[in-house]
C-alpha cells in the first residue's frame, strides 16, 4: 500500500510472506500489479506447503514463470534437511511469461 500511495513502481519486490494458505496468494495479488512490466517478485520459504501452494497457484493463474536459484521450486518433499538439525530455505522468483504473463492488472 505504501508503494502505491507513493506512486512508486519497483523493478523488484522481495516478499517475506506469512505461512498460512491463502495469505501468500493475497499478498502476491496485491504486489504483482505494482511492479514494472519487466519486474521480478522474489520470496522465500517455498519449501513450506502453504507458501508453495499459493505461489504455484498464483503463477498458474497469471501465466507467470516460476523459478528458483537452485531448482528448489521443483521439490515435492517439503522441509528437506540440509544437514542434521537444519532445514534449507527455498528462494523463488516470479516473472512474466511469454503468453501475456506480464499483465499487471488486478
Amino acid at each position: 500500500r505504501a508503494l502505491a500511495w507513493a506512486g512508486l513502481q519497483p523493478d523488484l519486490i522481495y516478499l517475506d510472506s506469512a505461512h498460512e494458505q491463502g495469505e501468500t496468494f493475497t499478498e502476491l495479488a496485491t504486489l504483482w500489479p505494482l511492479l514494472t512490466p519487466q519486474g521480478i517478485l522474489l520470496g522465500d520459504d517455498l519449501n513450506w506447503k502453504a507458501v508453495n501452494h499459493d505461489v504455484k497457484l498464483f503463477a498458474r493463474v497469471r501465466g507467470l514463470r516460476l523459478g528458483s536459484f537452485d531448482g528448489c521450486h521443483q521439490l515435492t518433499d517439503f522441509r528437506q534437511p540440509v544437514d542434521p538439525g537444519r532445514y534449507r530455505t527455498c528462494v523463488w522468483w516470479l516473472r512474466g511469461g511469454e503468453a501475456g504473463g506480464s499483465d499487471r492488472s488486478r
